[in-house]
Formats: C-alpha cells, sequence, structure tokens
C-alpha cells in the first residue's frame, strides 16, 4: 500500500539479485532477493506518478543424488509470469498493489569421476599396451568480496528527457581472468533510466563498461574462476542540457577453484595384459575366458576376490562364475 492513492499502474520490473547457494547432504539452498519497482498513477491526478519499491526475499531448496558437497554449481535465475495489479483492500478502504511472478532457476553442476587404481602390483612379465585420459578435478580454494564504483556522462536520450523517475542497473555474466596477482574482472553494466518526456513515460537503456582488477590469494596451480557483479546502488543525474551523470557501486563476489590434472588408464587393448604405468600407478587386467570363474582368477594373480569383485561390479554372479567373459577385469591389490 502506497502513502498516495493509487491509479493506474504504467509499468513494473522485477530484478532478481545474484544468489547465494549452500550444498548440504545432496541438497542445495539458493537464497535471493526480488527487486520490484512500480510505477503507478495518482489516482486524484493523472499527471503525477509515483514510484514504489520493494525488497522481496526469494528462498529454493532443491534435491538431487547428483548433488555432493564437493559440487561446483552454476546457477542462474530468471523472473517470469509477471503480473501487477491494484485492488481494494479486505476492508474495502484503501487500494493496494498485488504483484505476483515466477522464479526460474537453472542449475548446472560439473560431472563427478570415480576411478579404481591398483597399485605396486607387478613389475614385469607384462605388456604395457594402454589409452590414458586426463582430468581436472576442480576443488574450492577460497572467495573473495570486493566493490567498486563506475562513473558515466551518457549523451542526451532521444525524445530529451524531462525528468527521471527510477533508475536501477544490472550485470549480465561477467568475465574473469586471472592477473599477476589476482583477479581481472571486466563486462558491462545494464543502466535503465525510467522518465517523462514530452511524448509521455519512456524508458532508456545504456551500457556502461568496466574492468577491475582484484588483488587476492591465488593458488599455485591451475585454476577456475566463477564471479558475480551485484550493483547495489545506482545514482542518476540529469542536466540542464539532457545529458546523464551516472554512478554505479557495485558489489563482486569472487570464487576460486585450483584444478589439478590426474592421468588414468582409460582403455586397455583386447587380449593384452597391462602393468607399470610411467605415471606411478599399475594396472594389471586380464581377459578370463568362460572356464574361468573369480577364484581362478584371483589365484592366478594372489589377490584377494573381494577385491577384485569390488573393483568389477557385475563381472561375477554370487557363485563367482563369469558373466562377462571376454571382457577386461581389473585386477586390484587389496
Amino acid at each position: 500500500q502506497g502513502e498516495k492513492n493509487i491509479g493506474d499502474i504504467v509499468c513494473g520490473k522485477i530484478r532478481l539479485m545474484p544468489a547465494q547457494s549452500t550444498l548440504s547432504n545432496g541438497s542445495i539452498s539458493v537464497r535471493t532477493s526480488a527487486d520490484i519497482h512500480i510505477l503507478y498513477e495518482s489516482e486524484y491526478d493523472e499527471a503525477e506518478y509515483i514510484m514504489s519499491t520493494k525488497t522481496m526475499p526469494v528462498n529454493i531448496d532443491y534435491s538431487n543424488p547428483v548433488i555432493t558437497d564437493n559440487t561446483v554449481p552454476e546457477i542462474t535465475l530468471e523472473a517470469a509470469d509477471a503480473e501487477f495489479g491494484s485492488e481494494l483492500d479486505q476492508y474495502g478502504e484503501n487500494r493496494v498493489i498485488k504483484i505476483s511472478f515466477k522464479v526460474k532457476m537453472t542449475l548446472k553442476v560439473r560431472d563427478t569421476c570415480e576411478y579404481t587404481l591398483a597399485t605396486d602390483m607387478f613389475s614385469e612379465g607384462y605388456e604395457t599396451v594402454f589409452e590414458k585420459e586426463t582430468v581436472s578435478f576442480p576443488e574450492f580454494f577460497g572467495t573473495a568480496d570486493r566493490s567498486f564504483t563506475s562513473e558515466e556522462e551518457l549523451s542526451p536520450t532521444d525524445p530529451m528527457l524531462r525528468e527521471i523517475l527510477s533508475s536501477s542497473a544490472e550485470c549480465f555474466i561477467p568475465k574473469a581472468e586471472k592477473a599477476d596477482d589476482g583477479v581481472d574482472i571486466s563486462g558491462n553494466i545494464i543502466l535503465s533510466v525510467l522518465g517523462k518526456t514530452d511524448s509521455g513515460i519512456n524508458n532508456f537503456d545504456y551500457s556502461i563498461p568496466y574492468r577491475q582488477h582484484f588483488a587476492c590469494d591465488m593458488p599455485k596451480h591451475d585454476m577456475r574462476i566463477s564471479c558475480r557483479v551485484n550493483p547495489f546502488d545506482v545514482m542518476a543525474t540529469l542536466h540542464s542540457d539532457g545529458s546523464i551523470s551516472a554512478r554505479i557501486i557495485s558489489g563482486v563476489k569472487i570464487d576460486i577453484y585450483e584444478t589439478s590434472e590426474e592421468t588414468f588408464i582409460s582403455a586397455a587393448e583386447a587380449g593384452k595384459e597391462h602393468a607399470d604405468s610411467d605415471d606411478g600407478y599399475s594396472l594389471v587386467f586380464c581377459f578370463p575366458s568362460e572356464k574361468d570363474s573369480l577364484w581362478t582368477v584371483a589365484k592366478k594373480y594372489y589377490v584377494n576376490p573381494d577385491s577384485i569383485s569390488e573393483a568389477n561390479p557385475g563381472h561375477f554372479g554370487e557363485d563367482g562364475k563369469i558373466l562377462k567373459s571376454g571382457t577386461p577385469v581389473l585386477i586390484k591389490k587389496q
């Protein structure tokens, strides 16, 4: 309910703030807020416009078995199906503004990979024939919270603005790059100005570029950097010649993930047994026939049969018989 009587609603806008996420026990909790701006006419004077603003919390909880505490989430939020209207309150005395909207969340997670390794098994007597695959594993390194100020002189609009009713800003996906002693952040802030012109109420958008350097601790190895830029204080000043001075203060949240590369044997050549990879691991594959069983394989390689069964799910039945003859079986030392 506004301080003044509410007439017809001219326009409304909803802007979602960057989301903060928390991972725990296979679920993700997303916390953010929606900034709502509504321009409406005065009930008694159609030439008088009132801008009303409100901030609403938005909470989303999502559970999925693929989410773990080591998952790296990438979240985007979008406000959709917004409806703005006015109606009498429950007592029939005052008019109030009603807003409804949906929040659509897109969640992307990095795939997790599990590998079974056997180490220090055999040193000779096996031909080393294999293919390698290198995988990068992200590990959270640290976070940094910073802020910066953007100032820009903007040309007069067409038609020329006579009065600024409201201004807001948002930042699309920024670019983060590693620097010598920190991170370089760059991108564009979109400034939206709503105001009166000789032809009525108009909205004007400006693209304001920025590039900022932030000093912070960085890992020694390869890394992945993600960042979010949130303009939280916007000031637009209209001059007599129609030009606009814009001053925007933005908050920056930087997340740094250290990446390490591991090389594994990913495929074996049929009919060959392998050992002694040059990266310090020894993997041995055998190709049992239909006459073999879990016990004969374990006896041949002097390895605990439970270890072989654990390393090769689906290869052996409960009685130890071969279920997939001709396919490689990884020999694992307990």
